[in-house]
């Protein structure tokens, strides 16, 4: 199925089925863990929802990119196993135009909650930059606590530091600059 390309292909994965099937094996190995017969399933869980990540990269489908990597941020925080998960709000952050300016005003940030894309009006108002902005800023911290607590925690966060300093540098709008400001001064 996912050698195919087309919209077929793309709809039998971006859909709520996949994403409520994906959130239903996460609890399900997590709240069983530590268990024998179902530990073995935690990487092939991981290796689908991240494959449904990296499927399609464009601004259109960032609403289930962020269902996507908080259920794996889930299974690394209950299952204690590292899922590298900064890459792909990175990716967010160094791949689309935070600094290009709206052509359509909201008055509030879209709730990405019960939705997983957006129609091509959407991604041009300024509330789904603020929106994207607030997941992106979310997940990264809520995946920094899930690892604080791991030796490995100093090597997560230096390159997440300079990937923050160079967005700082690209982007002009303020109230962006001020939150990831904040943050780079909090890791550092």
């Amino acid at each position: 199925m996912m050698q195919q390309k087309g919209k077929d292909s793309l709809d039998s994965v971006y859909n709520w089925q996949f994403v409520h099937c994906t959130h239903l094996w996460t609890q399900l190995l997590c709240e069983s863990f530590p268990s024998e017969t179902l530990e073995p399933l935690i990487y092939p869980l991981v290796q689908v929802i991240s494959g449904a990540i990296r499927l399609v990269y464009t601004p259109k489908y960032y609403p289930i990119r962020f269902h996507l990597c908080s259920q794996l941020i889930k299974i690394s925080s209950d299952t204690k196993k590292f899922v590298p998960i900064l890459p792909y709000y990175l990716d967010i952050l160094n791949k689309y135009n935070f600094s290009k300016k709206s052509s359509k005003l909201s008055m509030k940030p879209m709730d990405f909650s019960c939705c997983l894309k957006v129609s091509k009006s959407q991604l041009v108002e300024n509330g789904f930059k603020d929106a994207t902005m607030e997941q992106v800023y979310c997940g990264i911290f809520e995946y920094l606590q899930s690892v604080s607590h791991k030796i490995s925690f100093p090597e997560i966060v230096i390159p997440l530091t300079f990937q923050i300093k160079t967005f700082l540098k690209q982007c002009n709008v303020a109230n962006y600059c001020k939150k990831l400001k904040q943050a780079s001064r909090n890791l550092s």
